[in-house]
């Protein structure tokens, strides 16, 4: 036999059940627990998806008035819209952080 059930055993004899009682409850906390990772870990994971959304509309929209710019002609126009188009595709190589979305 098991040392650990002997000793349980033992105890549960002395208390009258007691250790049943906090076993389950103990049962019952940990599944508490991995519940709340799993509900965790969904929210992690919606979030992280919606903010690549919108990281992704954001280098869509860049790359949009990159292309405005240069159907107009202007230098400054260009090297403007060429930057925020960088920066937009920059922080979605990085991946989707808190400070980005």
């Amino acid at each position: 036999m098991n040392p650990t059930d002997i000793l349980f055993q033992s105890i549960s004899n002395l208390t009258g059940g007691l250790i049943t009682d906090l076993t389950t409850a103990i049962v019952g906390v940990v599944v508490l627990a991995f519940i709340g990772m799993g509900i965790d870990l969904l929210i992690s994971v919606i979030q992280t998806s919606m903010c690549r959304d919108r990281l992704s509309g954001n280098v869509y929209k860049a790359n949009h008035a990159l292309q405005k710019a240069k159907a107009s002609g202007s230098q400054v126009a260009i090297d403007i819209a060429s930057a925020r188009y960088r920066s937009a595709l920059s922080k979605f190589g990085r991946g989707a952080k808190e400070d980005d979305c």
